[in-house]
This record gives C-alpha cells, structure tokens and sequence, in this order.
C-alpha cells in the first residue's frame, strides 16, 4: 500500500442521483445527539420522582415531603424544562397529597418548575447557538485548509461512514456525535500545508511528506482550544495511528488509540482507495476491500475492519460515485 498517498486524503465529489445511503449533515447528526440526552434526562426525571414516591413508605411526614418536593420539582425541571417540570410538580403534589390548612403546594410547585425550565431552556438554547457558531467557524476553516467540493464531499463521506462504524460498534449520544465531527474535521490540520504540496500530482518527497504528516497533530491542537471540541481533538489527532504502533503523531499501538482515531483509520483510507486522485483512479471495490484486510492487525484495528466491510456489503457505506453499490450490481 502507497501509505504516502493513501495518507493525503483527496477525493471527488460525489455526483448526485447515484445509488447508496443518504448522507448525514452535521444539523442531522446534532438533532439526533439532543434527542438522545432528552431521553436520558426525561429517565433521570423519572427515577427521582420515583425515589421521591417512596420515601412516603419509610414514615417521612407530609411537612418534610412538601420541603423535598421543591427540590425535586427544581431538578426535575433542570433536567427537562418547562414541560417536564410541570410533570413532576403534579407528581410531587400528589405524593405529598393534602395538607392541614390552605393547599397551595401545587400551585407553587407549578411556578418554580416553569420558572427553572424556562430558565433552563434560555441557558441550553445559548449553549446551542455558541456550539453551532464554533462548527460553522470550524467547518469553514476545514473547507479553506483544502478548497474545493471534492475535498468537501471526502470529508463528508468521511463523517458518514465513521457515523455508521461508530453505530455498528455500539456507540450512542455524544460520542457518536464527536465521532461524526472528527470525520467532518478530521483535515482541519491542513490549513497550515502549503497547497502546493497540497495539489501536487506527482508523489510527495520525504520533507513534502513530512510538512504533511503535521496537519492531524496540527488538527487536534487547534480543536484542542475548545472545551465542546476536546474529545473531537482526540480522534483528529490519533486518525493517523497504526494498530502495530508505526503510525504517527504519538506512535500510539492497539488500544492506547482512542476508538475515534481507530475508526477513523479505517475509514479514511478506505474513502481514498475509493477515490480518484491526481496521482492514480480509485482503486476497483473488490482491490480495495483486499488492501483494507491486508492492512487488518498492522495498520488498522482486525475487528473494525471486518465490521467496517459488513457495512460495505450491505450498501451502508458511501463511495465515490464511480462505484457500484455493494448489493445493487
């Protein structure tokens, strides 16, 4: 294998109207992750009403349930905002149940849930606007490392097909999310290579190569500034590694690779064997699956390969549009 060039990751768009799965976009992939936590925190909310239930069995009186109530009514609120809060406040003023004298518990739990998740929903919705203001700075600063729709169209095929290995792998939520984003900016590093050495059709020389292996290093300490990007970072900067350990930046081997960067291996030099380049045309899908199991157990991790070429047989995987789709020859 030609680790050179099967390294500098450029590709062709992929023409419209051809068959294969549709291709996630970042707003997709972020939707989904949200929608995962809401679940989680919709079960959180449920356990602590539970919890709050039963403390009515081990004698605690109505006085105490009612101080406990306010507590778990804020949480509760926290956790899922206005609509969920106004759930668990009917919930705790039925535990605690009647009181001696004016009843008003309930009402007054209704306005501190609407108010903690109104508050709360005005607090995670600028939190939302920042992260998607930081993706679109850094999705432009990818597409300017290396303009132009092919290289766009690689890093997007990149970020679906590590989507659909990460899911195959058991991967849920946000990690599944950060996997996606590192695919979307796994060659954000490359802004700092000169595109000479960039758009070169001949092969690199070793001081070429050299300014090239810096861009996933380069990657994850741009991404690394960032708090939301952190574990982002890890995977950009371990897609380089090699499972026996000869791969750069960290000489990382087997398991010292996080899982992002294993993945993303696989992923992106199966999306440039597959690919035209300026140098060679892609290589047929039968050569190109052999050369992606010639590398299992020395460049990639045995087990993601395998997984990786399930998908691929079963058409979930997406290629540059001069192939034909496994399981629709």
């Amino acid at each position: 294998m030609d680790s050179t060039r099967i390294e500098d990751s450029r590709a062709v768009a992929v023409p419209t109207g051809k068959n294969g799965p549709e291709m996630k976009g970042s707003r997709d992939v972020l939707r989904e992750a949200k929608s995962s936590r809401n679940v989680f925190r919709w079960l959180l909310c449920a356990l602590l009403l539970l919890a709050f239930a039963l403390l009515q069995h081990f004698g605690v009186s109505a006085g105490t349930l009612m101080q406990v109530g306010y507590l778990v009514v804020v949480v509760g609120a926290l956790l899922t905002g206005p609509a969920g809060g106004a759930v668990a406040a009917l919930t705790a003023a039925a535990v605690v149940g009647p009181l001696p004298g004016a009843n008003s518990h309930p009402l007054i739990y209704l306005a501190v849930a609407l108010a903690a998740g109104l508050a709360m929903d005005s607090f995670r919705r600028r939190l939302r606007e920042q992260e998607q203001a930081q993706l679109a700075t850094l999705v432009k600063l990818a597409q300017d490392a290396e303009p132009g729709d092919e290289a766009r169209a690689h890093c997007e095929r990149v970020a679906h097909n590590a989507w659909e290995l990460g899911a195959a792998m058991g991967l849920r939520g946000k990690e599944l999310e950060d996997l996606y984003l590192a695919g979307l900016l796994h060659d954000i590093g490359k802004v700092s290579v000169p595109r000479d050495i960039l758009q070169k059709p001949d092969d690199l020389t070793l001081e070429e190569f050299l300014v090239m292996r810096r861009h996933a290093r380069l990657g994850e300490n741009l991404l690394g500034t960032t708090k939301r990007f952190g574990n982002v970072a890890k995977g950009i900067g371990a897609h380089h590694e090699r499972w026996d350990g000869s791969g750069y930046p960290a000489g990382l081997k087997g398991t010292q690779i996080p899982l992002a960067g294993r993945i993303l291996a696989v992923v992106d030099v199966f999306e440039a064997l597959t690919s035209d380049r300026p140098y060679r045309m892609a290589y047929k899908l039968d050569d190109a699956v052999a050369k992606l199991r010639e590398g299992a157990g020395t460049q990639f991790e045995p087990q993601l390969v395998e997984r990786y070429l399930e998908l691929v047989e079963r058409g979930r995987i997406r290629m540059d549009g001069n192939h034909t789709w496994a399981g629709q020859e």
